[in-house]
């Protein structure tokens, strides 16, 4: 399994690159270079200057990437939601064998080695966290279903389960449904760029084109989210985009001290120690 996250050029996404491998090292030792990957957007907003390279000391593979903005026909601000997947398009090109791809934000770092079910090729692996939290798409009874309805192709509820990342597909399977997600993300922006549920584009997208698709999305309870659910042995990985303790507007000023006692916090202060 090859896990990639995407990240921006700009310092925020300087230090939760370097957490992550880190965390990767940790984890799976010199492995991390042969089982990881980075992309990074050259562009990650409209009005952003272009960057050619970053100088983050990276010891694991990354790519310099286009971005969105190189291929949308709009400016709207949500776009930059769809960066992951058009840099994880450049990305996987450069991987030749049908892996399985572990897709995360760049705010997503392993807890332990992966030893969780990996996909076939009509499936894939996601987080179940979100369809409760915010996506609520998965039946036509859920809140937000309206909204993808006009999207889907076909009325058999049993692909979407309004999941993402981490989540794991097969490479050659994600090639082939990559260019619809960026493009269905793109229509759901144009259609709620004022709304909160045009930023769950490239969620929505995804779901969406997994059901059109019959590709089956398997709900896992795989992923931490510190300050939200409790870590179990289940987590091999941890989420920390709305964690207060370790905020990442707020970087680095963190109260170390307040940290609990926990495998996401004690990787943290090894990381802060290093």
């Amino acid at each position: 399994m090859i896990t990639i996250p995407i990240a921006a050029p700009n310092k925020l996404f300087q230090w939760q690159a370097s957490l992550f491998q880190f965390a990767q090292f940790k984890v799976y030792g010199n492995d991390a270079i042969w089982n990881s990957k980075i992309g990074i957007v050259k562009q990650n907003n409209y009005n952003d200057n272009r960057v050619g390279d970053v100088d983050w000391n990276l010891k694991i593979p990354y790519y310099m990437t286009g971005g969105i903005y190189d291929y949308a026909t709009t400016k709207h601000q949500y776009n930059i939601a769809i960066n992951l997947f058009y840099s994880l398009k450049e990305v996987i090109s450069n991987i030749h064998f049908n892996e399985p791809i572990c897709i995360i934000d760049c705010d997503v770092i392993p807890l332990k080695q992966y030893t969780g079910p990996l996909p076939g090729d009509d499936e894939i692996i996601t987080c179940n966290f979100y369809e409760d939290w915010h996506m609520q798409v998965s039946q036509p009874d859920k809140l937000n279903y309206s909204k993808i309805e006009p999207f889907l192709h076909h009325d058999t509820h049993i692909f979407m389960d309004g999941g993402f990342v981490p989540m794991i597909i097969r490479k050659n399977t994600l090639e082939a449904i990559i260019d619809e997600v960026i493009d269905v993300s793109l229509q759901i922006v144009d259609k709620y760029h004022n709304e909160p549920f045009g930023w769950w584009c490239a969620m929505a997208a995804l779901n969406i084109v997994c059901h059109n698709n019959h590709i089956k999305m398997i709900s896992q309870d795989n992923c931490y989210f510190p300050h939200m659910n409790e870590l179990t042995d289940n987590h091999y990985f941890a989420h920390y985009s709305c964690d207060p303790k370790f905020g990442k507007g707020s970087f680095p000023n963190h109260n170390i001290a307040e940290f609990p006692n926990n495998a996401f916090y004690n990787l943290l202060r090894e990381w802060y120690y290093r």
